[in-house]
This record gives structure tokens, sequence and C-alpha cells, in this order.
């Protein structure tokens, strides 16, 4: 099992020229497909812990490597 960095780039919902990047952590074990799957559930997670952003782009990220997977 390794350490998955799932970015987000998120906005505020009434600012959209206001946004950041967010990480979460995750573990990972298998292929990048089941990466994206899993981050799915987490993206959604974080969505309902941060009702006023917007998430407009995320990533599946190597945090060794820094290297999109």
């Amino acid at each position: 099992m390794t350490l998955i960095d799932l970015m987000l780039t998120v906005c505020l919902a009434s600012n959209a020229s206001h946004c950041r990047t967010e990480h979460i952590y995750m573990q990972h074990h298998g292929s990048e497909m089941q990466c994206m799957l899993g981050a799915q559930r987490r993206i959604a997670q974080w969505i309902d812990q941060h009702p006023d952003f917007r998430v407009v782009r995320w990533e599946c990220v190597d945090p060794d490597n820094v290297r999109k997977i």
C-alpha cells in the first residue's frame, strides 16, 4: 500500500477568482483507475465539509515523485 496525494483545486462558490490547492493524503493499493474511483468518494466528503467551496479540478499524484498518475 502506498500513499497518494489527492490534489484538489477549489474555489470559493461566491468568488470564482479566489482559488487554492487542497491536499488529501490517502492510502492507495491497486491501479490508477482505483485511485481515481476512490477519489470521488473522498472529494464528496470534502465538499460536504466545505460547502462554501467548489472543486474545479482534481488529480491523483505520487507525493514521493511529484508526478501525476
